[in-house]
């Protein structure tokens, strides 16, 4: 003679797949390669301060690494890519995910590294 299965089985084996799949989900997405950030030497210049201003949490200096880039988009010293990391960070930034905006002028500046 079986036994029912009672309801909270069912539903722990239930969250413990749920957690599992989470868990492959977070560690696919960690280790996924992403695609490597190239700077030119302004863009790189921008980044380091960009990574000060953001370590500072400082909205004055944002701004002023703002205008520093708004300044070279006619010249072409500042390529593409460069422009659309820096706008992408200080995005973040404006946005008050200093931390996130610090991380990505890191990895930015790690990027330029060759090993």
């Amino acid at each position: 003679m079986a036994i029912p299965k009672s309801k909270s089985g069912t539903s722990t084996t239930a969250w413990s797949i749920a957690g599992v799949l989470v868990t492959i989900a977070l560690i696919a997405f960690f280790f996924w390669p992403r695609s490597r950030i190239e700077l030119d030497e302004h863009g790189y210049d921008l980044t380091t301060a960009l990574y000060r201003v953001c370590n500072q949490r400082s909205n004055e200096g944002l701004a002023k690494v703002e205008a520093l880039m708004t300044q070279a988009e006619g010249n072409p010293v500042l390529s593409n890519s460069s422009r659309d990391a820096l706008s992408s960070i200080i995005a973040s930034a404006k946005a008050g995910r200093w931390e996130e905006a610090l991380v990505s002028c890191r990895q930015s500046m790690e990027d330029q590294v060759s090993r």
